[in-house]
């Protein structure tokens, strides 16, 4: 290894697993820089691009809730093949923990503790790290002792190398569909501090929406319902990590015709899939791709034959279909399984990963990177 040239083992070690790079960093303290350098983990990064699964439990080995990650084409999941877990508290209920969202290899953890407190907890399942947000100051929210409070977040990074996380907090009347007063706070990485942004998203309301925001584009997105003249209608609410604005996109017409008082637009998810916007409707396995950014009238709609054919959630738990996309497929997981849909075919090809419904539940994904949530923050 001495006599190659520095280029050449960077390029090799772009395309070593993300954990053995971990077991490199201790071979040198050249060795040690260069692994830890921004420059190779970006390139490693694009290089490996792995897609993994989440999972959370609660009969982990601790006898606590915990999450896990696991390759999406592992053939049978056992818990000894998962290789990490999270301490991230104890839970009331397996709902109260969501993934809220991905960036480049962290992701964004919400949950109520045994006090019913909200936290945020960011980690990067490759690197095995995780922190807790500092709670922000909230003081306002007691004038509004009579309201109820709903929110949602994402993570995004803002393009400077800072990653952001966007948390807006919904208040309204029990059971209300109007939209109420809503307050925005934004988190830096860098700087470990939340401030709260001043621009009034009151036209919105979150109180049936999903707290989960996805990012693309510069942008973080969630469904969300807009009121006009007291009218309510579902679109796309995308926030700008650049230039800090608020703005929305339509949802396509046969979404939009859904009845808002039915509550059947909670279905709907907002993904990522193949770098594209999309919709999925989890109870129709109907998936809508945005083709172009942005153009409202690129929507196209993607009908998974069989969809209903395949086992489904099981009732009363939190556990739903999911639908991801890598190497060019659809990819749909529901209570116990990861299957692959045939878009040529029109038909669902093979199960690529197979797990015990009755103790793990697929929560999210991420693509695997070395980035250091320490590193990121300024001394």
């Amino acid at each position: 290894m001495a006599a190659l040239p520095e280029e050449i083992i960077t390029r090799i070690l772009s395309f070593v697993p993300a954990k053995s790079v971990g077991r490199f960093r201790s071979v040198s303290k050249g060795w040690l820089s260069l692994l830890t350098h921004p420059d190779f983990i970006k390139s490693h990064q694009n290089a490996l691009n792995k897609f993994q699964l989440i999972f959370f439990t609660t009969k982990s080995n601790n006898n606590y809730p915990a999450l896990y990650s696991n390759s999406y084409n592992e053939p049978i999941l056992k818990p000894s093949d998962f290789e990490l877990d999270f301490k991230l508290g104890e839970f009331n209920y397996v709902q109260d923990l969501i993934i809220c969202g991905s960036c480049n290899g962290l992701v964004l953890v919400w949950a109520k503790n045994i006090d019913f407190a909200d936290i945020l907890v960011l980690l990067n399942p490759t690197t095995k790290e995780s922190m807790e947000l500092p709670e922000f100051c909230d003081d306002y929210l007691d004038d509004y002792e009579d309201l109820e409070l709903d929110s949602m977040h994402g993570l995004g990074s803002d393009g400077s190398g800072d990653f952001k996380v966007v948390s807006v907090f919904s208040l309204h009347g029990f059971f209300a569909l109007s939209p109420g007063p809503m307050f925005v706070h934004i988190y830096s990485l860098k700087t470990n501090t939340w401030r709260q942004l001043t621009d009034s998203v009151d036209d919105y309301s979150c109180i049936l929406s999903k707290r989960e925001g996805v990012f693309l584009n510069g942008f973080i997105h969630w469904i969300v319902t807009k009121f006009v003249n007291g009218i309510g209608r579902t679109v796309i609410l995308a926030f700008s990590l650049a230039d800090e604005k608020f703005s929305d996109m339509k949802v396509p017409e046969g979404v939009q015709s859904i009845d808002i008082m039915s509550l059947d637009y909670c279905h709907l998810d907002v993904a990522v899939l193949g770098g594209k916007l999309a919709l999925f409707n989890e109870m129709l396995g109907e998936i809508w791709m945005m083709n172009e950014y942005r153009i409202e009238e690129s929507w196209t709609k993607i009908l998974l034959n069989g969809f209903h054919e395949i086992p489904m959630v099981t009732p009363y738990r939190r556990n739903k279909p999911m639908v991801f996309h890598h190497d060019g497929k659809f990819m749909v997981a529901n209570s116990d399984r990861m299957m692959v849909y045939d878009d040529e075919k029109k038909t669902f090809d093979e199960t690529v990963c197979v797990w015990d419904r009755e103790n793990f539940e697929v929560y999210g994904s991420y693509v695997e990177s070395l980035v250091s949530i320490a590193s990121c923050i300024e001394q």
